[in-house]
């Protein structure tokens, strides 16, 4: 465990959060090294068993190799992947400068957008698919609205250009006759 230096005197806020963010930088690269190796002993044991299981079948011509890692080593290398990747990607926004306070109208602005992707994109899914379809990309714009980064887009993006990119992600935006890629 790392220890949080306990300050000598009284530090500005400016000063205690450049402190706390090298603190949380270290302890964030103390969790991936761990994950790493951890993530490495994972894939070892995969490997071992794969090699096992492949003496065992005899000397084949190696089809089929890798078929028979157990589930839950693969379900614990997609965990431990997945929060080295979580945590390295909060490392990364340490060293963003924090954004001022958002005023009352930043919360106000924010639902207001929701509102009206919501009210465009829903008025183009029934024009464009079928009502099967309109149920699937219903789900999936309720999803896409659920994206921590989307407070993003709408604070630093038009909101016409987000209707604009989850009609084209959701297939809507398509020429007729053509299929999106």
């Amino acid at each position: 465990m790392i220890p949080h230096p306990a300050p000598a005197e009284p530090t500005s806020p400016a000063d205690q959060g450049a402190e706390d963010a090298q603190y949380y930088r270290r302890v964030l690269h103390e969790l991936i090294d761990m994950g790493s190796d951890l993530a490495r002993m994972v894939h070892g044991q995969a490997k071992t068993q794969v090699e096992a299981e492949a003496g065992a079948a005899g000397a084949g011509d190696g089809a089929g190799a890798g078929m028979g890692i157990a589930p839950e080593l693969a379900a614990a290398f997609d965990r431990i992947a997945r929060s080295v990747r979580r945590s390295i990607s909060l490392a990364r926004t340490l060293s963003d400068p924090v954004p001022p306070p958002a005023a009352h109208d930043g919360a106000a602005h924010r639902t207001a957008a929701r509102k009206r992707i919501i009210r465009d994109v829903e008025d183009v899914i029934p024009r464009k698919v079928g009502e099967s379809e309109a149920e699937v990309l219903h789900g999936e714009l309720l999803e896409r609205l659920d994206a921590p980064d989307l407070d993003d887009d709408i604070r630093d993006r038009p909101v016409a250009d987000i209707i604009a990119d989850i009609c084209r992600d959701l297939g809507l935006a398509a020429m007729p006759g053509t299929r999106p890629w």
